[in-house]
């Protein structure tokens, strides 16, 4: 019955994570589940949205930056799933960044 819960698991977390929602799992965790972490390129552009929206949720919450955040995260339930969410959304924001700059150098933007 462990795998079926397992499974379970599994499935909810990979459609949090394909909707572009954030879950309280650690990387190690997803992967043990089998769940993949979704690539930039399947992420819709309204899907982008809500991960931007949410980082500056998160900006605005604690009034600090992602960084200043993480070297002193709330010793809190919340406060810790409030990084590992952030953590996500922080780290799809600075993908997609680079991806942008990188297509205004080629077009000479």
């Amino acid at each position: 019955m462990r795998k079926n819960i397992n499974h379970a698991i599994g499935e909810t977390a990979q459609d949090m994570l394909n909707l572009g929602l954030g879950t309280s799992f650690t990387e190690k965790e997803l992967n043990e589940l089998g769940v993949k972490i979704p690539e930039i390129k399947n992420i819709t552009p309204d899907q982008i949205k809500r991960i931007r929206t949410k980082n500056n949720e998160f900006k605005k919450k604690y009034g600090k930056s992602y960084e200043e955040f993480s070297e002193n995260v709330p010793d809190t339930t919340q406060g810790h799933d409030d990084w590992i969410e952030w953590t996500y959304t922080d780290k799809i924001v600075n993908e997609l960044s680079k991806k942008i700059e990188k297509l205004r150098v080629l077009i000479g933007k």
